[in-house]
């Protein structure tokens, strides 16, 4: 074993090389020569992750270079840890090969512009965007979902279009959705259409059908004709207007069996009123609000 010390300075128990006076938080402060003509650094201990698994009752604070890994390693007292360099996860960086198994938090934030990774879990995400491969562009609702969409028909998500009939899309306009039911003729096929905004009545459906109106009147005439004439005879004088002969004068007496009755019975009806239908539609819809309907293309 061949020792070689250059510049080396002792001082209470403190090493300094390259300076006589060690900074005095350190055991060892080795520093470059003056005037900076010296670019070399420590070399610590080299061995693979194998030799370094390997090590039996390691001391707190060993640090060694894992050559398999890249990277220094020392040790906590349980486990060995890797300094980790601040490079870009998922990059060609040095940093990358530490990245190859279930990282942990247990306090604290993950920040990134961008997270990768075949299996990413977390209680709570909070983001402006989800990448995730195989589940870009709200992939994870499936084509052909139809929702309705309370934004702007003119600017609507990435993947989805209105329901206008184009393109082979359902025409959903002024439209209302019933569900399927195969019992049901009207509703047994995905794309059967039917109803009327307004509509207005036939005759046979509340208009005015044909149809006549018949009347019996019942009456009678009243009895007060009866009544009675007295006509006096005259007595021989002159003026007389009946005479009957004799010496007596007597008079004419009328019958007062004048009065009487009529029964009256009326009977008819009018002519057939025409066949006619409501002369203006009514509406025909619940209330509404108006929003569109869009669907996830694929």
């Amino acid at each position: 074993m061949v020792l070689t010390f250059q510049g080396i300075s002792l001082s209470f128990g403190q090493v300094g090389v390259n300076t006589a006076t060690p900074d005095s938080t350190a055991a060892l402060d080795i520093q470059s020569p003056p005037g900076g003509s010296d670019n070399r650094g420590v070399l610590f201990p080299r061995m693979s992750t194998v030799q370094r698994n390997g090590i039996i009752n390691p001391a707190k604070a060993l640090m060694v270079f894992d050559t398999t890994d890249m990277l220094l390693y020392y040790y906590d007292g349980g486990r060995w840890l890797g300094l980790v360099p601040k490079e870009p996860i998922g990059t060609s960086g040095p940093g990358e090969p530490l990245i190859n198994g279930d990282i942990t938090l247990t306090t604290g934030t993950i920040t990134a512009p961008n997270l990768s990774g075949t299996n990413v879990q977390a209680q709570t995400v909070t983001t402006d965007n989800v990448v995730v491969p195989g589940f870009s562009n709200n992939a994870l609702v499936p084509t052909g979902a139809i929702i309705m969409w309370s934004g702007n028909p003119a600017a609507l998500p990435t993947g989805w279009a209105l329901c206008d009939g184009g393109g082979g899309r359902p025409d959903l306009r002024g439209r209302f959705i019933v569900g399927y039911n195969n019992a049901v003729v009207d509703y047994n096929t995905v794309g059967n259409t039917g109803g009327l905004d307004q509509v207005t009545l036939t005759s046979a459906q509340s208009g005015l059908p044909a149809h006549s109106h018949s009347a019996t009147l019942n009456g009678n005439t009243t009895s007060g004709g009866e009544h009675t004439h007295d006509v006096p005879r005259g007595n021989g004088t002159s003026g007389g207007a009946f005479d009957k002969g004799e010496s007596d004068d007597n008079g004419w007496y009328g019958s007062a069996s004048g009065g009487h009755g009529h029964s009256v019975v009326v009977a008819g009806s009018t002519n057939n009123a025409n066949v006619q239908d409501a002369a203006q539609p009514h509406e025909n819809r619940p209330p509404y609000y108006v929003l569109a309907y869009i669907i996830k293309l694929p």
